[in-house]
């Protein structure tokens, strides 16, 4: 099966489609770390390289629970590791 492009919007950077799935490779940035604990995180600039690979559902929202969820166990793993004894 051949991958086709789908409009990326949303935050998204990039999005592709299987065909007659709802499976996705989707690139969008990291939200920001002093937004996560907000009702609906922002999304750091394009510009950085903080950027998610995702491959999922295309109905992924970057600035849903979900996402917060990783980005925050995410951020506790380092915050971790660099003040580990």
């Amino acid at each position: 099966m051949d991958w086709f492009p789908v409009k990326a919007d949303d935050g998204f950077l990039f999005k592709l489609q299987m065909p007659g799935t709802n499976y996705c490779q989707l690139k969008f940035p990291a939200l920001r770390e002093d937004t996560l604990s907000w009702s609906r995180p922002l999304l750091k600039d394009p510009t950085t390289s903080d950027i998610i690979d995702f491959y999922g559902s295309c109905e992924y929202d970057p600035t849903g629970k979900a996402a917060v969820q990783t980005q925050k166990l995410d951020w506790q793993r380092r915050f971790s590791r660099q003040y580990a004894d």
